[in-house]
């Protein structure tokens, strides 16, 4: 099982991605649109198994680990994680039509795209600084915790 150091440098790297893949986007938001919105998703998931790590800790039991999605989802739809499922959920879902063009018509890919999410301003905005920030800001929240409690 992976423990807590793993998780925060993977969602480390994750973020390296990003932001590369940002860079990039400036000058062809189509090709790397799909890219930023999966690995902001990516990121989300390795900071939530992060803060389940840490509950374990915290609750004095042994730290928590999902196994798969279903698991994952599982676990955050518990009244407990309210608030990180909104956030993590909204993230899974962009992923997933990311992904998977879940609902693409015949406009092709680069269409869709700009349909369902816009700029990349809307990415950032939404996408980045809304609902992985607030990850990211719970994530924080629990860290020091556990410090003030060691």
């Amino acid at each position: 099982m992976p423990d807590l150091a793993i998780h925060e440098k993977i969602a480390e790297n994750n973020q390296a991605v990003i932001d590369n893949l940002l860079k990039e986007s400036e000058g062809g938001f189509q090709a790397f649109a799909p890219w930023v919105v999966t690995v902001a998703f990516y990121k989300a998931l390795h900071l939530v198994e992060c803060i389940l790590y840490v509950d374990g800790q915290l609750d004095r039991r042994k730290p928590l680990h999902s196994q798969n999605h279903t698991e994952r989802n599982d676990t955050l739809r518990q009244r407990k994680y309210a608030k990180l499922w909104k956030h993590y959920y909204a993230l899974y879902n962009a992923s997933m039509t990311a992904r998977y063009l879940t609902d693409a018509g015949n406009g092709g890919v680069e269409q869709y795209f700009q349909q369902y999410f816009g700029s990349v301003d809307k990415i950032r905005s939404m996408m980045l600084n809304h609902h992985l920030r607030q990850i990211e800001y719970i994530f924080e929240d629990r860290k020091k915790r556990l410090a003030g409690e060691s």
